[in-house]
This record gives C-alpha cells, sequence and structure tokens, in this order.
C-alpha cells in the first residue's frame, strides 16, 4: 500500500526482556528496523521492581550488548526519573546522586539517543496506592528541579543535545517521527487504537482487534472524527513547539496563521523573559531549561492568551 523512503526512519520499541539474542536482533536488522528503542527506565534492580518492570538490570546490558553486536548503530534508551522512594530514604543528595550514577552509566554505554521522562504516577495502579499510604515519597519540587537541571548538564557534557524537553540526541540522531509531531505535521497511524491527523482532520481507530479488522475489509472510515478548530491548532501548535529548543518560530507562527507572533504576545514574553524562563531574538522564541520545569503552567498561560485575543 505505500512506498517507503530509502532513508525511512523505522524504529522497533522493546524492552530488554524481549532482545537477548544477536540473532534476532540480526534478523530485525535484516527486515528493515533501522532503529532500536528500548524500554530501560532504570539500572536499579529496587526500582525496577517498583515500576513493576520484568526485566533485570542484566537483561539491560545483554540487551544492549546483543544490539551493537549485531550492527545496531541507532539505538535510544528510555529512563524514568523522578521516581520514588521509602520514607527511610529521602536523602536529598542521594537521590539526585543515584540519578546521575544511573545517566553516567548509560552514557558510558553511547547510546545514539536517551529519552528522560519524569515519572507520572496514573491512579488506580499499585504504585498510586503505595505512594497515597506513605509506603514511598516523590521527590520535592527542589530535588525534581536540580535532578532535570544536572542531568541536561551531565548529558550536554557527555555530547547530548537537548533539542526538545525529554529528549537527548548525539549529532544527527534526533528522532524524526517525534520532530514531526513538534512541528504540528500531518500523520497517519496504522492499525488498531492508532491516531492519525491530517490537516484539521482527527481520529483514532478502534481498540479492538476485530472492530478494526471488519472497518478494513469493509473499506469503511472511522466514525470517530474530530475536526479541528483554527484556535486548536494554534494552541497545538505553540504547545508542541515550546517543548523543543528552538521554540516557536516567528515566521513559521505567521505563516500558519496569518499574524505576529511577537505583537500579539510581547508583553507576557516580555515577563517570562525577565524572570528567565524564556529567551527571544528575531526568529523564534524558546523556553530556557528552567522554563521547560514549569513548561505546562506557561503553556497555560498561553492558551489563556489566545482565547483572549481571538
Amino acid at each position: 500500500c505505500f512506498d517507503v523512503a530509502p532513508d525511512a526512519e523505522i524504529t522497533l520499541e522493546a524492552n530488554p526482556e524481549s532482545i537477548q539474542i544477536r540473532a534476532q536482533a540480526e534478523d530485525y536488522l535484516h527486515a528493515g528496523i533501522r532503529r532500536f528503542s528500548l524500554g530501560v527506565q532504570s539500572v536499579d534492580a529496587e526500582q525496577l521492581r517498583l515500576l513493576g518492570r520484568i526485566h533485570s538490570v542484566a537483561d539491560v546490558w545483554q540487551a544492549l550488548t546483543v544490539l551493537r553486536d549485531a550492527g545496531a548503530r541507532n539505538v535510544n534508551v528510555d529512563l524514568m526519573w523522578a521516581l520514588p522512594c521509602p520514607e527511610q530514604h529521602r536523602d536529598a543528595e542521594e537521590t539526585i546522586s543515584d540519578w546521575l550514577g544511573t545517566l553516567r552509566t548509560i552514557t558510558d554505554w553511547h547510546p545514539e539517543h536517551i529519552s528522560a521522562y519524569a515519572l507520572t504516577v496514573e491512579e488506580e495502579t499499585p504504585l498510586f496506592d503505595a505512594v497515597a499510604q506513605g509506603k514511598y515519597v516523590l521527590p520535592s519540587g527542589e530535588i525534581q528541579r536540580r535532578m532535570f537541571l544536572e542531568g541536561a548538564a551531565l548529558l550536554a557534557c557527555a555530547g547530548y543535545e537537548q533539542y526538545e524537553i525529554s529528549n537527548f540526541a548525539r549529532s544527527s540522531f534526533a528522532r524524526q517521527h517525534n520532530i514531526g509531531y513538534w512541528k504540528g505535521e500531518d500523520y497517519l497511524g496504522v492499525g488498531p487504537a492508532a491516531v492519525s491527523t491530517i490537516s484539521e482532520r482527527r481520529w483514532m481507530n478502534p481498540t479492538d482487534m476485530a472492530q478494526w479488522t471488519s472497518l478494513v475489509h469493509d473499506g469503511r472510515e472511522v466514525e470517530e472524527l474530530e475536526i479541528r478548530t483554527a484556535l486548536q491548532k494554534k494552541e497545538e501548535y505553540m504547545m508542541l513547539a515550546l517543548r523543543t529548543s528552538e521554540g516557536i518560530s516567528y515566521a513559521e507562527y505567521a505563516r500558519r496563521f496569518g499574524e505576529d507572533f511577537r505583537e500579539k504576545h510581547a508583553r507576557f514574553v516580555d515577563s517570562l523573559c525577565v524572570v528567565g524562563l524564556m529567551q527571544t531574538n528575531a526568529a523564534r522564541v524558546w523556553l530556557t531549561l528552567e522554563g521547560m520545569l514549569v513548561s505546562n503552567a506557561v503553556i497555560a498561560r498561553f492558551f489563556e492568551e489566545e482565547q483572549r485575543c481571538s
């Protein structure tokens, strides 16, 4: 059904325990996989247990070794930070040191890409209940701030460029499909539960395999179709662009929406620059590292500004 570009970024996402044999990794490469993303999350056995992961630390090193030996030259490692710890282990310096130690351990292996996401404890999970009951304690806001800032500095020293709040890459290894999302480009999702956005249309395929198969065989379109408004597209562009190190391009904003971003938001942008949350030049505006820490609040304020001016 599709022509695949010769340089297409084809990624396989996997957990470490599922890639333990070199021949298996070689088969993936021969099949056309060009990038591997490993859900490592941590290299601490207790943290892996807390997160409910079934792989061991040994599985992590085996998977990384197998991929390299097989010839993989584009590997991402997913990590989590701001993990809760038992009440009796609330020492701030130890918490920060453990996170920086994890990053040093991973960077010593030299993956091409590292994704580092702050943990969000979801309701109705065992971990949420354990935190609510006081068995585990989440790091304070100040500890999380230091983990983020010191972690970003460590990765920069190791040769990784932070091109988005949670993503760091060695030269030329930023992941292309996510850059497409952050730039607001169209994308097509194929398969059950896949989401697509083409121009103003957005839809999600049925999550049930049988329903999705029936839809395809009958040649029917998805019924759950959202038509994005002009305001929605504008807000999405701002939200996604401000997650990146490049930020909002004045020229791109004007091209898409026919408005001058600088003129429209000058007062708010200036107020953010004064407190060190944002920087700007003649071409664009972007969040500083401190600004990225409170990006949700900043973006919410921009939404309020847009709605007020619309």
